[in-house]
């Protein structure tokens, strides 16, 4: 239900400019991939480890989205700066430790106004998380609420206001 959730925010949000962190294999960068196929958008993932970058590789070329996204191996706290923005659409999947650090490289010039931030696990591992969390929903920029979209996952939604 999560892959479904994110295919719906992309779609709802429009996005054309997405970015994963945390890719592991492939299956959220498959549903968000098949909402840009609608946008005409196209997504950047980033995976640390080999193992799952290479897995996701070969599922996001059997569901035909090879031309739509774009996967990257690495750690994503050195290459976020190399990437082009700004994104309408980031989903954070990964380190929960590492999410103020994601936050402060992508927003202001990284993060289009009217854009989103998605993070993963923002009940189940909120303790991980207090930090981030604490941040995005104090930020003068920035409307966040945290929901429950399946079982007790949760997802932290962060919506840039388009004027600060």
């Amino acid at each position: 239900k999560d892959g479904e959730f994110l295919h719906f925010l992309v779609k709802v949000a429009r996005a054309r400019h997405v970015l994963e962190v945390g890719t592991s294999h492939g299956y959220s960068a498959i549903w968000m991939g098949l909402a840009l196929e609608e946008t005409e958008g196209r997504l950047t993932t980033i995976e640390i480890d080999r193992a799952r970058h290479e897995l996701a590789r070969r599922n996001v070329a059997l569901a035909g989205l090879a031309q739509r996204v774009a996967l990257l191996h690495g750690d994503a706290h050195a290459a976020l700066p190399a990437l082009d923005g700004p994104f309408d659409f980031v989903f954070l999947d990964a380190d929960k430790e590492g999410q103020v650090d994601y936050f402060r490289q992508l927003h202001p010039r990284k993060l289009a106004p009217g854009g989103v931030i998605a993070v993963h696990n923002a009940i189940r591992q909120a303790g991980a998380m207090r930090d981030y969390l604490t941040l995005v929903r104090d930020h003068p920029d920035f409307d966040t609420v945290t929901i429950s979209a399946t079982l007790d996952d949760g997802f932290c939604l962060s919506y840039r206001r388009r004027t600060a």
